[in-house]
């Protein structure tokens, strides 16, 4: 008695015919046992009677490779010459169509980041979109720009860096992040900003809070933060570092009461006047035009700073408030 795998070597249809769609396996290497499941399974898929293997012996086989074709068009024998029409994998094109048409319905969260370094800002984009639910749609390289891609293309999150230029060629602001989120949240849109920033202040964590900011993020953490931070975000949730919170109401409590004890009982304008000499190392005259006061204010000021927290000149001034990080200001 003819077995299925001698009966197929002795068919004179071509290789190209028995094509079942397993790359490697060749009909020629197929066993009885393998053929008889195979029957059985296309004619499961389409609610017919599968044939008995004894059935198909001697009887030519004709193989279609048109997804579209029934699974098994005939499976009797009522003449040796009848042909058997089957096709392995009839329901396989339907499944296909029907994953293509759910990964047409993820839904993608769109992302601006906006840094003015363009090596970082690709690299960072590149980075993001390995993730298959993440979509970079813009970039923006000064807070212009960033304010008018937000306000133009809605995306649901803006990765925006602290220290950008307000304009091209500008030099860089260090609050021109600020300047952005201030100006988008303005606007009413509905886009969460996540400030993302090499350093950052705590009194400029505070004032990012307190202008919509949904995260606070260094440059330095690791990606699997960041796209950790940009998924919480988007499921209502706050990012503060390296963890999620619910709010950031506990975090500008705690935030605040550390800012009050680093002031060492300066008021406002001292400190306005000792981030002047530190910051940006102006002279008495030139802070009195500043804050258009007497020099002999400014002076005042400076020595009232000196007794409060233990020094004795300028430097010494200047050293202490490096040292205990008092809350200074960048005032240009």
């Amino acid at each position: 008695m003819t077995s299925a795998v001698g009966m197929l070597r002795q068919s004179t249809l071509p290789d190209s015919c028995f094509n079942f769609g397993w790359t490697g396996i060749h009909p020629y290497a197929a066993t009885d046992r393998f053929f008889g499941e195979f029957l059985r399974h296309a004619a499961t898929e389409h609610r017919r009677p599968a044939p008995r293997l004894h059935h198909l012996r001697g009887t030519p086989l004709k193989c279609y490779s048109n997804p579209h074709e029934s699974a098994i068009n005939s499976c009797s024998r009522h003449h040796p010459k009848e042909e058997l029409h089957f096709r392995p994998f009839a329901g396989k094109a339907t499944q296909l169509n029907r994953q293509a048409g759910a990964r047409a319905m993820v839904s993608f969260i769109t992302i601006v980041t906006a840094d003015d370094h363009p090596t970082f800002r690709d690299g960072l984009g590149r980075l993001l979109e390995i993730e298959p639910d993440l979509k970079v749609i813009a970039q923006a390289n000064y807070v212009a720009d960033a304010i008018n891609r937000v306000l133009e293309l809605k995306p649901d999150i803006l990765l925006l860096d602290l220290k950008m230029p307000p304009q091209p060629k500008a030099e860089i602001s260090p609050r021109g992040g600020l300047d952005a989120l201030a100006a988008v949240k303005g606007s009413g849109s509905m886009t969460k900003t996540i400030l993302f920033s090499a350093e950052i202040e705590t009194e400029e964590i505070i004032e990012a809070i307190e202008l919509g900011a949904r995260g606070v993020l260094l440059k330095s953490a690791a990606t699997e933060l960041l796209i950790e931070g940009i998924r919480t975000v988007m499921r209502g949730a706050c990012w503060a570092g390296t963890e999620a919170v619910p709010t950031f109401d506990a975090l500008l409590r705690k935030t605040h009461e550390e800012v009050n004890k680093r002031k060492f009982g300066l008021t406002p304008r001292e400190l306005e006047v000792v981030s002047a000499i530190v910051r940006h190392s102006m002279s008495n005259k030139d802070i009195a035009q500043l804050f258009k006061i007497a020099e002999d204010t400014v002076k005042h000021h400076v020595f009232n700073s000196c007794e409060k927290v233990g020094a004795s000149n300028r430097l010494e001034l200047g050293n202490f408030a490096r040292a205990h990080k008092l809350p200074l200001k960048d005032l240009f």
